[in-house]
C-alpha cells in the first residue's frame, strides 16, 4: 500500500490562507518509519521549504488513487533537496474515489458532440474532474450535456479517453478574444485514473524543464 521508491506522488500542503496547494514530487526512499520525497519547487525553480510539523497529504496511484495524511519531520540538504515525512500506519492509507482538484495546463484538443453537432475544442487545463476549453465562437451553452474524446500522451504511450460531461460555465474573454467553457465530467472511460496519471506526469515534466532552465541560467 505504501508508495514505491522513485514513484511520482502528489504532495498537498496548506498555505497561510488555508488554501490547498498541490505539488508533483517523487519518492526518494521508504524506511520503516519515514518516507523521503523530493522537495516541491516553485514556478521559478526554487525549493519550497514546508514548515517542520506542518500537515500534508500524499496521493499516488496503485490499482486506484490512494492517499494519506502525515506531517513534515525535517528537510535534508542533498544534491536534490528532500523532505522527510512520517510514515503512516497501513490503516491510515485510504482509497479516493476520484481526484478532481489536481489541475494542470495542457495543449490538448478534444472532439465534442452535442446533439447532432460535432466540433473540436482546444483545452486550456485538465483534471480528473473536468477541463477548461476555448474556441473563437460560442459553441456551447451552460448546462449542455456533451460527449467527447481526447488522447493523452502518457509516458507508456498514447491513451484514448471517452467521456460525457456537463458545461458548468461559459465566459467570454475579451483580452484573449475567445469563449471559454468549463466542463465537469460525469463519466470517463476507461477511468479517471488515467487522467490523474497524465496530470502527474505533465506536472513533473514541467518542473523538470524549469530546473533545467534554472541550471542553464546559473552557468
Amino acid at each position: 500500500m505504501y508508495p514505491k521508491k522513485f514513484q511520482d506522488v502528489i504532495l498537498t500542503a496548506i498555505d497561510v490562507r488555508d488554501s490547498e496547494i498541490e505539488h508533483a514530487v517523487r519518492v526518494d526512499d521508504v524506511t520503516d518509519e519515514t518516507i523521503l520525497v523530493t522537495a516541491p519547487f516553485d514556478a521559478n525553480g526554487y525549493a519550497i521549504l514546508l514548515p517542520v510539523g506542518s500537515r500534508v497529504n500524499v496521493g499516488y496511484m496503485l490499482d486506484g488513487y490512494v492517499s494519506f495524511d502525515t506531517v513534515v519531520l525535517e528537510h535534508k540538504k542533498e544534491r536534490v533537496p528532500l523532505v522527510e515525512l512520517a510514515k503512516p500506519a497501513r490503516d491510515q492509507i485510504r482509497r479516493v474515489q476520484r481526484r478532481q482538484n489536481f489541475r494542470v495546463p495542457v495543449t490538448l484538443r478534444t472532439t465534442v458532440q452535442v446533439g447532432a453537432d460535432t466540433f473540436r475544442l482546444n483545452l486550456l487545463d485538465l483534471s480528473a474532474g473536468g477541463f477548461l476549453a476555448c474556441a473563437s465562437k460560442q459553441l456551447l451553452g451552460e448546462g449542455d450535456v456533451i460527449h467527447g474524446s481526447l488522447t493523452l500522451d502518457l509516458e507508456k504511450g498514447e491513451c484514448p479517453i471517452q467521456y460525457s460531461g456537463t458545461v458548468s460555465r461559459v465566459t467570454y474573454e475579451p483580452t484573449e478574444g475567445d469563449w471559454q467553457f468549463g466542463v465537469e465530467f460525469q463519466e470517463v472511460s476507461p477511468n479517471a485514473d488515467r487522467i490523474v496519471r497524465y496530470c502527474m506526469e505533465r506536472q513533473r515534466r514541467f518542473l523538470r524543464t524549469l530546473r533545467t532552465l534554472e541550471q542553464s541560467n546559473q552557468m
